[in-house]
């Protein structure tokens, strides 16, 4: 089969390209508006960018050519925290991904608790193993919808004991679900380690 895009409608397009790209991790965006209101959201078009310094991109896709509630606080605020998504935020996370009446608080419905975070003024999920406080570091208008694609420094990480080890993320324990295409999900629960291939070594 042999697919050319052009002649895809826009949804579906969408849909062959999630379904190809998986799994893809779930950033859990906390960000808050200029009344101190904190909004919760999932995104899955999410991914780090650099280690120096520490960069993570978040895809946030538009309303009817609105903007999200997530892209106008990051963009008014210059800052946001992701919050990575594990079984303990999986119920919580689907909840605030509905479309509620104006006033309703998904952080409410969803049963969340939020905890100060330490650099940025934009509270974190305190359920979250790991979260990454973020600054805005650039703002890209992309596509024809158009999406907002927002690049954030991470200024600081907060990661539970029980997956921190030797100065990384214990794999293993950390256990993250995974964003699949169409209604589905994944665990990371089958691991299996690999060593990079040195090619000097075999001469």
């Amino acid at each position: 089969m042999t697919i050319d895009p052009r002649t895809l409608s826009p949804r579906d397009a969408y849909n062959l390209l999630v379904g190809a790209v998986v799994p893809r991790p779930i950033a859990f965006v906390t960000s808050m508006n200029d009344r101190n209101v904190v909004n919760a959201a999932p995104y899955s078009f999410f991914n780090a960018l650099t280690g120096s310094p520490p960069l993570i991109m978040i895809s946030v896709g538009r309303k009817k050519g609105q903007m999200k509630h997530t892209a106008e606080n990051i963009l008014r605020q210059k800052e946001f925290v992701v919050n990575l998504v594990t079984d303990e935020l999986v119920h919580s996370m689907n909840i605030s991904s509905a479309d509620f009446p104006e006033g309703m608080s998904e952080i409410e419905q969803a049963k969340l608790t939020l905890v100060a975070s330490t650099v940025v003024r934009t509270p974190r999920i305190e359920t979250s193993k790991v979260n990454c406080e973020c600054v805005l570091y650039k703002h890209l208008e992309i596509g024809t919808d158009p999406t907002d694609l927002i690049i954030g420094e991470v200024v600081q990480f907060h990661v539970k004991d029980e997956v921190y080890s030797n100065g990384a993320i214990d794999q293993a324990k950390l256990r993250p679900i995974a964003r699949m295409g169409g209604n589905f999900y994944s665990r990371a629960n089958d691991l299996f380690e690999l060593g990079r291939y040195n090619y000097e070594k075999k001469k």
